[in-house]
């Protein structure tokens, strides 16, 4: 069934390129989380802190200086470890008041989700280009984030089927797939076990006609074909993106200040 899948996948991802319509349909069952969907779990905004892409903007050298110790302090200080566990906690409860089978499944983002890259882009002094990052994760070394991690075990005791959608590109399958089960999401990559759905090398950076990017298209049509295979109970993500487009269930919203 994975190969059929994935082939449906790139075919309907190909009729994106191609101009075809980009709603997907809303046919198959609908997990009863799902009459939810849309409604995003709060990250717990942390005051004072400033977005990374703003802090490159900044002009005043003082105050670009201030506001990435500030970022640092909320990384490294424990307060993003503990906001990251209250949600995962809060996400836990939801989900655990649902009846699972067989076929429900809860969708996982890769990175600054599952998986952080926050002191590669500290050694980097916070600047970087995205061809860095792609030769980066190459190297399979990115590190779980704790909360999630144990978000994840907890799902995978209560019978939850984990699938990971990353815009990531698909010649990064394998190392990513290492890398996950390394850091200790152990049914990654075995028999019978978590997928990790990639995006096509060829669509990595291409936009459709009206300038929009297609990794977020691609993720909503993929999750559409999962409906079809699962009861998508919901959905984690550092990105509000991730839940547009529909079949998201439950949306966890993570906090990430890196990009």
């Amino acid at each position: 069934m994975y190969n059929k899948f994935l082939f449906n996948v790139l075919m309907l991802s190909s009729f994106i390129v191609n101009g075809a319509d980009l709603m997907p349909s809303q046919e198959g069952r609908v997990s009863p989380v799902q009459s939810q969907e849309g409604r995003l779990s709060p990250d717990r905004k942390s005051p004072r802190l400033v977005h990374l892409n703003d802090i490159k903007k900044m002009e005043n050298l003082n105050e670009k200086h201030s506001a990435i110790l500030r970022l640092i302090k909320y990384y490294e200080g424990g307060q993003y470890t503990k906001e990251v566990s209250t949600i995962c906690i809060d996400a836990l409860a939801k989900f655990s008041g649902n009846t699972s089978t067989e076929d429900s499944a809860i969708i996982f983002d890769i990175d600054e989700t599952a998986l952080t890259e926050y002191f590669v882009y500290k050694n980097w002094d916070f600047e970087w280009e995205r061809s860095q990052m792609f030769e980066m994760r190459k190297q399979g070394k990115s590190e779980a984030i704790p909360g999630v991690l144990n978000l994840y075990k907890e799902l995978k005791k209560l019978g939850y089927k984990i699938i990971f959608i990353t815009a990531r590109r698909e010649s990064l399958n394998r190392v990513t797939s290492d890398n996950l089960r390394n850091e200790g999401y152990e049914d990654v990559g075995v028999k019978d076990g978590d997928w990790v759905l990639c995006l096509p090398d060829n669509y990595h950076g291409v936009k459709d006609a009206e300038g929009k990017p297609l990794d977020t298209q691609w993720k909503a049509m993929t999750r559409a074909l999962l409906s079809k295979v699962y009861t998508i109970a919901g959905s984690i993500s550092d990105s509000a993106s991730d839940f547009k487009g529909g079949n998201a269930g439950e949306c966890i919203k993570l906090p990430n200040y890196l990009y």
